[in-house]
């Protein structure tokens, strides 16, 4: 709207720029509801310096909406979005397009973030976002918070791995990724040979060799008991 700053708009969406389209549905999804949003795309003008205004966006805001997928794994502009909002104690709220888990920086920042996962059905997952949203921006309770990601029950998975190691895993990877290891866990399952492949290939998404040592030994240990 003519003469709306950034500070009229209390949400930022975070996307990574292969993710526009979707970008755009979540910021329409968002305004629909009558929340206003602040997106790069549309809302830094000509001739404005763009990595001010980003700066002045996410300071002014009172939530991110961060559309995640794999592109976001490899998009250094969003890394420096999230580590701005971060600075700023802003709430960021991950909203996944996509079945994938973050990487890198990405993993530190989110691994305590609770997450709405878009892909198993969008319209119900817009109206979790709208009431998530609505809270952080002061509009108190108007709908159940959405539930910690996933909210689905995990996929099947190999038949040489039961139940009872997967479960190993997840509590020895919990201490060192938080919410994300049981997401982990059934992406990785999906994906390994045999249980020690499976606990390989989970030491490997630990950045250093002092948590990778623990974890195997968590394992062992949850393994014989």
């Amino acid at each position: 709207m003519a003469g709306e700053t950034s500070a009229d708009r209390n949400i930022f969406i975070s996307f990574s720029s292969g993710d526009k389209e979707k970008a755009v549905l979540v910021c329409d999804g968002l305004e629909r509801a009558g929340l206003r949003c602040w997106i790069s795309l549309r809302d830094v003008g000509p001739g404005q310096n763009y990595q001010a205004e980003i700066v002045n966006a996410i300071q002014a805001t009172k939530a991110m909406v961060l559309v995640f997928s794999s592109r976001t794994n490899a998009s250094l502009e969003v890394s420096k979005e999230l580590s701005l909002a971060s600075a700023f104690k802003r709430l960021v709220i991950p909203f996944r397009i996509e079945d994938v888990v973050p990487q890198g920086a990405f993993l530190y920042e989110l691994a305590t973030r609770q997450w709405i996962d878009a892909f198993a059905g969008w319209d119900a997952a817009i109206g979790h976002l709208v009431a998530a949203v609505r809270q952080a921006a002061g509009e108190g309770a108007v709908a159940p918070a959405p539930a910690a990601s996933p909210p689905s029950p995990p996929a099947p998975v190999h038949t040489r791995i039961s139940e009872r190691a997967l479960e190993t895993a997840r509590a020895a990877l919990t201490p060192h990724l938080g919410p994300i290891a049981r997401v982990l866990v059934r992406k990785v399952s999906g994906e390994a040979a045999s249980v020690e492949d499976l606990y390989e290939r989970l030491a490997a998404h630990l950045p250093t060799a002092e948590e990778k040592a623990a974890f195997r030994s968590r394992v062992r240990s949850g393994s014989s008991g």
